[in-house]
């Protein structure tokens, strides 16, 4: 319960911050992890990073930042 009312309120700030983000990166099958599962975090980390560096160039990030 407790659980579940905090994924609620962390999504709705989600909804808020992605709003104002330049770029915004969700890989697909990130639900399969939980906020709330703290020691995948190093796993979470290099998936996040394998699917930036396969999916985006130097110079994607170059032009949002120019």
């Amino acid at each position: 319960m407790i659980e579940r009312s905090l994924l609620i309120a962390i999504n709705s700030n989600v909804q808020v911050s992605k709003q104002l983000c330049d770029v915004w990166i969700d890989p697909p099958g990130m639900d399969r992890y939980s906020s709330m599962d703290l020691s995948k975090g190093q796993e979470i980390f290099e998936y996040g990073y394998r699917f930036v560096k396969e999916n985006f160039t130097a110079q994607q990030f170059q032009q949002i930042a120019a």
